[in-house]
């Protein structure tokens, strides 16, 4: 059981779209809701993973989770968060596609 994150570009409607991101937390991690706090959309939290959905977050979501996250100062303990933040702006252009599994 596990949290595990993937991110696409929005505009890509492929079967097989190209994965951009990804990063993966235990279900026992004390972490493990972090990301969905950051983006606004602890909907798609569920205790042991994600609910298996996906949703469609704007650059500028990306940036102000990842200001979020660097205000809180603990960039050690939260690192995959802010690697895979930074990974997805570097790129997309556009929106990104962000599957909670």
């Amino acid at each position: 059981m596990s949290h595990e994150i993937h991110a696409y570009p929005a505009k890509d409607n492929d079967e097989f779209p190209t994965e951009i991101a990804y990063f993966k937390r235990t279900a026992f991690d004390s972490s493990n809701k972090t990301i969905y706090q950051l983006l606004h959309c602890e909907d798609l939290y569920h205790n042991h993973s994600g609910i298996n959905e996906d949703r469609v977050f704007s650059r500028t979501a990306i940036m102000n989770a990842l200001g979020r996250l660097s205000s809180w100062n603990n960039d050690l303990k939260f690192y995959k968060e802010k690697i895979f933040l930074e990974t997805c702006l570097d790129n997309i252009d556009g929106d990104v596609r962000i599957w909670f599994r």
